[in-house]
């Protein structure tokens, strides 16, 4: 039996709660246990560079990127369900489009139905990388007038500004530390380096992320980093994990770490859904401060990718019961509910 209650609730407390037939037990929290970003999934814009494109070729482009951003893979793009979609159903698939001009070129901004995307991979069985996503924070040391410099949020160097834009492509949200007098005293060039791990860890627990990213350019075009998927506050002490580590060299570099970054976290957290309903699980919702909870709690279950719809069984001062039906696996449910602001899980 699946527990979720307060961290701070007492030992005691914990035995009695074993009692209960709910095979969920959820309370609503004052904040949030993930930093997380909600990633506008569908939404593209595409810069015309040639006027010879029409406008079905644009369509294809925006579906493209739509389709990778949602899977965090580009392999599915070979997926022939797939391909017969955005070759020959894109504009079924699209609901907004306008237009603009950017740096003397015609930008195309689409929107595509989140409804229509998510149903295509439904058919294709293709994971779906859900709109939460985990945070990156990002400590980049670059070359700068023959020394090496940490680039802040306020960077604007070629390097830094094409990592955050091929982030935003793929979905991937970075976060660079503003470098303001905190920052600059609590860790240095050389910290990071030389894999310093106690400065990187005060460094970076005041952003709140839960992965600490550091990437070093020690020339034009050869990027080393270093992925620490966990805690900041836990990264220089005895529960350590095992860093993941990548070498990338070349022009492109800096959009190959971003794909592979892309593809660890998509592996890491994609759910599949199905047409058809996998299971109904009851979940208890209990110390909530007023009605408005449950009918809050309520739309952000619908909300949820794996949920197709949702039953209020019982409604008890400030407990609630809800009937949960699932269009995936109650594993993946469990994912996407550790996303939700005000949940928090007892193990």
């Amino acid at each position: 039996m699946n527990m979720y209650l307060q961290k701070n609730q007492k030992k005691q407390s914990n035995r009695n709660i074993l009692s209960l037939t709910v095979p969920i037990f959820l309370l609503m929290m004052n904040l949030p246990i993930h930093a997380v970003t909600k990633v506008n999934l569908y939404y593209t814009e595409i810069i015309a560079k040639k006027n010879q494109e029409s406008l079905d070729e644009h369509r294809i482009i925006g579906m493209k990127e739509v389709i990778v951003r949602s899977s965090g893979d580009k392999k599915v793009l070979d997926n022939e369900i797939i391909q017969n979609a955005i070759n020959n159903k894109a504009s079924q698939y699209l609901t907004h489009i306008s237009y603009s001009k950017k740096n003397k070129h015609q930008s195309i901004q689409m929107y595509f139905s989140g409804e229509h995307i998510r149903s295509l991979f439904r058919q294709a069985k293709i994971p779906f990388w859900q709109e939460n996503r985990e945070n990156l924070l990002l400590w980049l040391v670059e070359k700068s007038d023959h020394t090496y410099k940490i680039s802040w949020e306020s960077s604007e160097t070629l390097l830094s500004t094409s990592i955050k834009n091929n982030a935003k492509k793929r979905g991937l949200p970075l976060i660079f530390p503003i470098g303001d007098f905190k920052d600059i005293n609590n860790i240095t060039v050389s910290d990071l380096w030389g894999g310093i791990l106690k400065p990187l860890s005060v460094a970076s627990q005041r952003y709140q992320t839960d992965t600490v990213l550091v990437v070093i350019n020690n020339n034009k075009n050869n990027l080393n980093w270093i992925l620490y998927d966990q805690k900041a506050s836990s990264i220089s002490n005895s529960n350590t994990k095992i860093p993941i580590t990548g070498k990338n060299s070349g022009a492109f570099a800096y959009k190959e770490m971003i794909d592979q970054l892309s593809n660890y976290y998509a592996n890491k957290n994609s759910l599949t859904l199905t047409n058809k309903l996998s299971e109904t699980i009851k979940i208890r919702f209990t110390k909530m401060k007023n009605p408005l909870d449950i009918f809050q709690i309520e739309q952000q279950l619908k909300n949820l990718n794996s949920v197709a719809f949702v039953d209020i069984l019982e409604i008890q001062g400030a407990s609630a019961i809800f009937n949960i039906h699932l269009l995936s696996s109650k594993e993946n449910f469990e994912k996407e509910l550790s996303n939700i602001e005000l949940i928090t899980k007892f193990i």
